[in-house]
């Protein structure tokens, strides 16, 4: 969010991530002309609805295991944390994408403003899984979302990753690994013929929402990663 000094607006375009980019965006520099050009202030206080469920469904699942687990927010997870501790992540890859050096390094899907690209498609699979355009009403649609399970920064921790264009697409990916019977979905499409389950992986789901409510999550494909 953009916060205008001296006064209590804030300003926010989904497509604007970057606070580089915001001097030179038309909308930020009518607003600032509008209300006698105030200065700009980075304001990082909000989470969209789909993060905070996400949030509560992950601690829910995860505190009845384990007593030492922790929330922050992105911003406050520095590297070094991130080759010490397990973490569960979700939010949007223009987030994700500073804190996932492993994942960058051997990614078989890649998260892009319209969808999921397929790096490496595989005979008879599309290179890419189109999002459904938002329609007159902004919280129904239908988008994909993407799952990734992969090394810390040294080989010695899990960086779990759930990330998608719209927060309600990231809230199915996580009532996939949280919701029992999806979850047993999931993990039998993980599931090798030999039983085993991978260590590393990242998985691709769709997921139909109403009202910002994800009514249907359906798997679509996955892939294995090798460890670092």
């Amino acid at each position: 969010f953009i916060g205008m000094q001296g006064t209590d607006m804030f300003f926010r375009k989904v497509s604007l991530n970057r606070w580089e980019d915001v001097n030179n965006t038309p909308e930020v520099l009518a607003l600032r002309k509008v209300l006698g050009n105030p200065e700009l202030q980075h304001a990082n206080n909000f989470s969209p609805r789909g993060e905070v469920i996400s949030s509560f469904l992950i601690g829910k699942l995860l505190g009845t295991r384990r007593q030492d687990i922790s929330l922050s927010g992105s911003s406050q997870v520095p590297l070094q944390g991130l080759a010490e501790n397990n973490i569960v992540l979700v939010g949007p890859a223009s987030v994700l994408d500073k804190k996932l050096p492993g994942i960058q390094a051997q990614s078989e899907f890649a998260l892009i403003p319209s969808g999921i690209r397929n790096l490496h498609p595989r005979p008879g699979e599309p290179a890419f899984f189109a999002d459904r355009p938002p329609g007159a009403a902004p919280d129904d649609g239908e988008v994909y979302a993407l799952i990734s399970d992969a090394p810390g920064p040294l080989g010695s921790t899990d960086l779990i990753s759930f990330t998608s264009n719209r927060t309600w697409g990231r809230q199915g990916a996580v009532q996939s690994f949280t919701d029992p019977a999806l979850a047993r979905i999931m993990v039998n499409k993980l599931r090798k013929p030999s039983g085993e389950i991978p260590r590393f992986y990242q998985m691709v789901v769709k997921v139909k929402f109403t009202d910002g409510l994800p009514t249907d999550i359906a798997y679509v494909i996955h892939r294995d990663l090798p460890p670092l």
